[in-house]
């Protein structure tokens, strides 16, 4: 009676087991054969499997007016990637990214007109940047034409747009960091390169150099920077007024006295 019981009850565990296999197996058919007309059969209320990358969302509004779209498609069409960075106001402004400069492409609807950026070379048509870094800034508002910050491409190595208040320094101009020439000759922009700092307003408009060959910066009070630069292997720091434009060293030099053997010894 005891060994009839025990086959009995070994005999349900089979039952049991094989009976979950069977519908574990029969989930991932249904979820296989699910994706698969996900992917070969959109129709109505058609959801697919992968949505590219959209527009990000920021302050709770997205970019979708058909001219900054317009925008948007004609430059990924290029070879350019833009990516929704911030919108300040109505403004609207996209990171321009590509992996390569054509020193010969200028940019019609660029703000930026007394600013010539990398003169184009006869011999060299085009200059690598790192993979998919930033070489320009789009600027656009709702139903208007859009404007770039650069009338010629460059590497725009670091940048900070009008922010603070509060409790926060008040930055009232974006500041770029902008590397616009092959100074190191080796056909690229980037580490070696000279980097100048340059503001405009908010909107990309009136930008202008304020001071050249830079290594940092810092947001130390309202729209005051504290800036670094490399002169003669020695380190120096300026303050710049953004509003004003203007920058002054800053006295960081050392007054050593030094004592000689000769007046230690008549101590």
């Amino acid at each position: 009676m005891k060994k009839s019981l025990f086959d009995l009850i070994r005999y349900a565990n089979q039952l049991l087991f094989f009976g979950v296999m069977i519908a574990l197996l029969g989930s991932v058919v249904f979820v296989k054969i699910n994706d698969s007309l996900r992917q070969t059969q959109p129709g109505q209320g058609y959801v697919p499997k992968y949505n590219a990358p959209g527009v990000p969302m920021v302050n709770g509004a997205t970019a979708t007016d058909s001219k900054t779209q317009a925008a948007k498609e004609s430059a990924e069409a290029s070879g350019y990637e833009l990516n929704l960075v911030q919108r300040i106001d109505e403004v609207f402004i996209f990171r321009v990214s590509k992996n390569q400069i054509d020193t010969r492409v200028q940019h019609q609807n660029s703000s930026a007109t007394a600013m010539q950026t990398m003169p184009p070379d006869i011999s060299i048509s085009s200059i690598t940047v790192p993979r998919q870094r930033t070489v320009n800034l789009m600027f656009s508002r709702a139903e208007q034409s859009s404007s770039m910050l650069l009338q010629r491409d460059a590497l725009i190595s670091q940048y900070d747009l009008k922010r603070g208040g509060g409790n926060a320094p008040l930055q009232t101009l974006n500041v770029y960091m902008i590397i616009t020439e092959d100074t190191n000759s080796d056909q690229r922009l980037g580490r070696g390169d000279r980097i100048d700092l340059y503001s405009s307003a908010y909107d990309g408009s009136d930008l202008r150099l304020a001071i050249p060959d830079i290594t940092g910066y810092r947001l130390i009070d309202d729209d005051r920077l504290l800036v670094t630069r490399n002169q003669n292997e020695h380190k120096q720091f300026y303050l710049l007024n953004l509003q004003s434009n203007e920058y002054r060293l800053l006295d960081t030099s050392f007054s050593i006295d030094r004592q000689t053997a000769a007046s230690k010894t008549d101590d």
